[in-house]
């Protein structure tokens, strides 16, 4: 009766499999390959190392089963060989040998890069436990192969600087931004190395690093590669090992150097911005904290106020006590609450008590240097007069449209006698070229340019 051979399971059967087996005894290579094939895997063998490495070129395995002693190479040196090649690297190995082996020999496969080692005789059934759990390491090396791969590629995408610290502050990873930025020499270094002048970041994301899981902001004058010196904002989170302990942090940069460059002409011109803040005649300028009080205002908004509530404001006064209709009360502090959740938005509506006007406001979020926002400003116009010209409008915008209908038809009816008249003129000129005369009339044109003007 016919020894049934145990195949691997079906959750781990790859028919796509492909394995190599060299050995060179020819009985034992032969037995070794229809063991296999009956357990359906793609099956090819060679007898020597140049054979071998032939083989792997020509069709590269998944899993190259290799002989120790072959007549013209040692397969340890074979498996190096492979191993440090990068398109090859990734066959899963396993060296065999028929002699006794015994830990030098399994050490030195190891040393040589081997992923496994069968010493021989081995009964079929081990053999192909062997191969099957080859199978599932290899499908599992893989998977991650290809994720890492996409990860990085992925990472390499992203044009800010993504950079991994430890606990001592020391870079361990970069991608491919933080590479371009620091130099391929920053991996090892401590972040401080590349600080630029006297600062106290370390200070301000020390609760980083004690496990906080808040994504804290950071700027920070840094050294490029280049020794320019450039000024990134940071958001740092906190990492955390398998135990739930902290192991580092993880931080994402971009360049702000134009924008501080920017805010430092606005500092330069503060004064001057000052004074045009108070110089709309016709707008609403205002900033309020957290808590709906003033921080600033321009004159125009003070005589609004006066002029819609009766109340002389002033810094530091609530702004919702400073109005007298709970309507817009209400409509305030739910606009400016928004604002203050980090939504910038436009609104139109009515205010007033003493007098009602309609507005539009936008509204947006004040922030601070720690990217926390600390306040919401309101620029409002009224729009009361253009509210009331509307109506007018539209019913000049329908007369128009009107008189503009009239017009097209008048002028399809004045193309259309164009075309008429060019096709006279043609008719004509076919005549007296019929009689043997020159053409009486000039054409200019074409029913087709006319027609395109319809």
């Amino acid at each position: 009766m016919k020894r049934q051979v145990r195949k691997p399971s079906i959750e781990y059967m790859n028919k796509n499999i492909r394995i190599l087996v060299v050995d060179d005894e020819a009985e034992l290579l032969d037995l070794t390959v229809r063991t296999l094939k009956n357990a359906d895997y793609k099956v090819s063998s060679a007898v020597s190392g140049t054979t071998c490495l032939k083989a792997v070129h020509k069709n590269k395995p998944d899993i190259l089963l290799l002989g120790v002693m072959l007549p013209d190479a040692d397969g340890r040196d074979i498996c190096r060989k492979l191993k440090n090649d990068p398109e090859f690297s990734d066959i899963f190995i396993i060296l065999f040998s028929s002699i006794e082996t015994g830990s030098d020999d399994f050490n030195e496969g190891k040393e040589a890069g081997a992923d496994g080692f069968i010493s021989r005789p081995i009964e079929n059934s081990e053999l192909l436990i062997r191969i099957e759990t080859a199978c599932r390491i290899k499908t599992a090396e893989d998977e991650i192969l290809r994720l890492v791969r996409r990860q990085k590629e992925i990472l390499g995408a992203v044009p800010d600087i993504i950079m991994e610290v430890d606990t001592n502050k020391v870079y361990t990873w970069a991608n491919k931004a933080g590479f371009e930025f620091f130099g391929e020499d920053v991996i090892g270094k401590e972040a401080s190395f590349y600080f630029e002048g006297e600062q106290d970041t370390y200070a301000r994301v020390e609760q980083v690093f004690k496990g906080s899981e808040i994504d804290f902001y950071v700027e920070s004058w840094q050294r490029r590669c280049d020794d320019q010196k450039r000024l990134l904002g940071w958001h740092c989170r906190s990492l955390f090992d398998e135990e739930g302990n902290v192991k580092g942090a993880i931080s994402s940069a971009r360049d702000i150097t134009g924008n501080w460059l920017n805010v430092e002409k606005i500092s330069d011109t503060q004064l001057l911005l000052h004074a045009c803040i108070d110089s709309p005649k016709d707008m609403i300028v205002l900033a309020i904290d957290n808590n709906y009080n003033y921080l600033a205002f321009n004159t125009y908004h003070k005589d609004v106020m006066l002029k819609a509530y009766g109340t002389d404001i002033k810094v530091g006064m609530n702004l919702l006590r400073c109005m007298t209709n709970e309507e817009d009360i209400v409509k305030a502090k739910t606009n400016y609450s928004r604002a203050m959740a980090g939504e910038s938005h436009i609104t139109i509506e009515e205010y007033g008590e003493l007098s009602r006007e309609y507005y539009e406001t936008r509204y947006n979020p004040i922030y601070n240097n720690r990217n926390e926002i600390i306040g919401a400003t309101a620029f409002s116009s009224s729009i009361t007069e253009r509210r009331r010209l509307i109506k007018g409008l539209e019913d000049s915008e329908r007369s128009l449209q009107k008189k503009i209908e009239e017009l097209e038809w008048l002028n399809q009816m004045m193309i259309g006698r164009e075309i008429r008249m060019i096709e006279l003129k043609k008719e004509i000129n076919s005549l007296l070229n019929e009689l043997g005369k020159d053409d009486k009339y000039i054409i200019h044109g074409s029913e087709q340019e006319l027609s395109s003007y319809r």
